[in-house]
């Protein structure tokens, strides 16, 4: 999520990964293997994709400018 006005949230089980052109991509928590998220300064995050990261053990880094 590197660029500003990046959303990164939660629909039926996905991880939901939104630009700020409205493009989403779709990352099922169940059947693969998700990353470690990068947040930067600007970007959305919902409280149910935090409450996720952190109930899985999920591990994310937040960046500042």
């Amino acid at each position: 999520m590197d660029d500003h006005g990046s959303y990164l949230g939660m629909e039926k089980g996905c991880f939901v990964v939104r630009d700020k052109e409205g493009n989403s991509q779709k990352y099922p928590l169940f059947e693969s293997e998700i990353g470690v998220p990068l947040l930067r300064s600007g970007n959305a995050v919902s409280t149910s994709a935090l409450a996720s990261l952190g109930f899985w053990g999920i591990e994310y880094h937040v960046f500042k400018k």
